[in-house]
């Protein structure tokens, strides 16, 4: 890849025909699809490890995530969620 340029992807929940769907895709077009989303980044963390955590956050089963990375170890940069308002 080419220096100093960042490698990002996203990973998120999106409604796809009705239906819930977990998408991993260029940041801003899961940021535009998504209020609950990672940006995940080329790295350390095994892949297996990373897609069981946003499994468990996202609330979906593991193989539904492992199957939509990206091949090679990666590790969340940031978690994206919506603030929970308490009124």
């Amino acid at each position: 890849y080419e220096h100093h340029l960042p490698i990002e992807l996203a990973v998120g929940e999106i409604t796809y025909q009705k239906e819930r769907k977990v998408m991993c895709g260029p940041v801003d077009a899961v940021r535009s699809q998504s209020e609950k989303y990672f940006i995940i980044k080329p790295g350390r963390g095994k892949a297996g490890k990373t897609a069981a955590e946003m499994a468990k956050e996202l609330n979906v089963p593991e193989e539904e995530v492992s199957r939509i990375l990206p091949p090679g170890d990666c590790e969340i940069k940031q978690k994206v969620w919506p603030e929970v308002s308490e009124e």
